[in-house]
């Protein structure tokens, strides 16, 4: 016995060439004329069809036969255990097999190409972002690498003027710190084009100076300046040892230095109060007793005076207004930008107030 069927895709092929019944009628092939009949005996026997192990059921007029020996089995019951879809063109006698795909199939399939799609969206999208990212790195990295280079030359460039305002100051530290007789220490700050000087002294030793041997000895120091850096701006101070400023100095464009309005006329706090002591200590033959408070940060100057209420009571009344005048007017002179308070207190009683006044 001989079966012409095998499930696959040339199985179907060898079936479509086998007579074949569709729809519980028996077909001829090619082989027979086109108008000849023949009668054939077929022999039902119950033949079952199974496909990867599944028998597949069978309908009356849908069922495997035997013919001379020869199993037959219909083209549709075949087709469709192989997935196949058959249509019969009864008027031109035409089998068609056309593959199966199902509707969950192809919805399926759509949505894994909608899904591949959007992959591919999304990594042609990422791929742009990556372009643009790897450009804008690259041009940072150069923006960065221009910035270095640009901070390496100018730190190059302050660090020659900053040896060469180093090497100046050495210079004037050496020629000046004891001209004039002042135990002097001289700093540079900024660069070619603006030049600070500071200057720091004695107090008592700046003091004695008369304000024209001041000007020398700055003019001399910044005149050496101008000899290395002729377009500079320059300005300074000159400070105590404790750094509270005694003096600014300026620079017009011709080369002259010109003092502060701010520059002291030249007693320390304890020399003002030793002069103080003596010009009104006793005041019109009464004792008198003079504290004095400088604050150098606050630019303030605390003038306390203690006299008996009795000796103040015997006072004219101008003489009680010049005690503290007078004092003020001195201590103005001495230093002329701070603020000026001025107390008269009762010996005896020393919280007891009899005067005040301030400048």
């Amino acid at each position: 016995m001989s079966v012409i069927m095998k499930f696959n895709k040339k199985a179907v092929g060898l079936i479509a060439l086998s007579s074949v019944l569709i729809s519980g009628t028996l077909l001829t092939n090619d082989a027979f004329a086109a108008n000849a009949t023949k009668t054939l005996k077929a022999v039902f026997s119950n033949i079952k069809l199974v496909y990867n192990g599944q028998t597949i059921s069978s309908t009356s007029g849908q069922e495997p036969f035997m013919v001379d020996g020869t199993t037959y089995v219909p083209i549709r019951m075949a087709g469709e255990a192989l997935g196949k879809s058959l249509s019969w063109d009864g008027t031109n006698k035409i089998v068609t097999i056309t593959d199966v795909t199902s509707s969950t199939d192809k919805a399926e399939l759509d949505k894994l190409n909608a899904e591949v799609t959007e992959l591919n969206k999304q990594l042609a999208n990422l791929k742009s972002e990556l372009s643009t990212a790897n450009s804008t790195i690259t041009s940072k990295d150069s923006t960065i690498s221009s910035l270095e280079s640009q901070i390496k030359s100018l730190q190059s460039a302050l660090d020659n003027k900053n040896d060469n305002l180093s090497s100046l100051e050495k210079n004037l530290n050496r020629d000046y710190e004891d001209s004039f007789d002042l135990d002097a220490s001289i700093s540079l700050s900024g660069d070619k084009n603006d030049i600070t000087v500071t200057i720091k002294v004695d107090e008592d030793e700046w003091n004695y100076l008369s304000s024209s041997r001041q000007e020398s000895y700055l003019q001399d120091i910044v005149d050496d300046i101008l000899h290395e850096y002729s377009k500079a701006d320059i300005e300074g101070s000159v400070k105590n040892k404790k750094s509270s400023k005694l003096t600014n100095f300026s620079v017009n464009s011709s080369g002259t230095v010109r003092l502060g309005s701010n520059s002291s006329s030249g007693l320390s706090e304890s020399r003002m109060l030793e002069k103080l002591e003596d010009e009104y200590s006793p005041y019109r033959g009464y004792p008198v007793s003079i504290v004095l408070s400088v604050d150098d940060k606050r630019e303030e100057v605390s003038l306390k005076v203690y006299i008996k209420k009795s000796n103040w009571e015997n006072l004219s009344s101008s003489n009680q207004r010049n005690l503290l005048g007078d004092m003020i007017d001195d201590l103005e002179d001495n230093y002329p930008d701070y603020r000026i308070r001025g107390y008269v207190y009762d010996a005896d009683n020393r919280s007891s107030s009899l005067d005040k006044r301030s400048s």
